[in-house]
């Protein structure tokens, strides 16, 4: 296990509330465009089908290859119950279908169907005029930074509870 330095080793109190206060801006500002994209997502997809939570999984299994429900919940702060039943509703729509998982017996490999791909590939499309206009006055540097700096603020957000403090 890592040790976590107090803040006082490592900076004076000043610093250390102004952090505090640009990390808690950082965190305002995460949720809002999380949430923000979220009802973007809504309105480009008006037909109720592509739920963001459907396109997660679908998205998921598209571009990693076959995944079982539990390593799905695992890349999301949810339920195994809760992806299985978004799994079941992408089975029932025809989008995906639970393959035999040579390695587990009771746990099958959730897999796009060729149904889902040309659903996925309708999403991307739909999404498409949104994505140019949102990325518009963004360098691809520019972005890599933010998904950089944001994959490692959610790395740390996951190792903290394995953090003896």
């Amino acid at each position: 296990m890592a040790r976590r330095e107090k803040p006082a080793e490592r900076e004076d109190a000043a610093t250390m509330l102004e952090k505090m206060a640009t990390l808690s801006r950082v965190i305002d500002e995460a949720s809002r465009v999380h949430f923000r994209l979220g009802a973007l997502s809504e309105r480009i997809h008006r037909d109720g089908q592509s739920s963001s939570g459907r396109r997660a999984i679908l998205r998921n299994v598209i571009e990693l290859g076959p995944q079982t429900v539990p390593e799905l919940a695992r890349m999301r702060p949810v339920s195994r119950q809760f992806i299985q039943t978004l799994v079941n509703a992408l089975v029932k729509a025809g989008w995906v279908s639970l393959e035999p998982n040579p390695a587990h017996r009771r746990s099958g490999l959730v897999t796009a169907t060729p149904q889902g791909r040309r659903v996925f590939a309708e999403m991307m499309a739909k999404e498409a005029p949104a994505a140019t206009w949102l990325s518009d006055g963004f360098s691809v540097a520019d972005l890599k930074i933010v998904a950089g700096l944001l994959e490692t603020l959610r790395e740390r957000v996951d190792q903290f509870g394995d953090v003896d403090g």
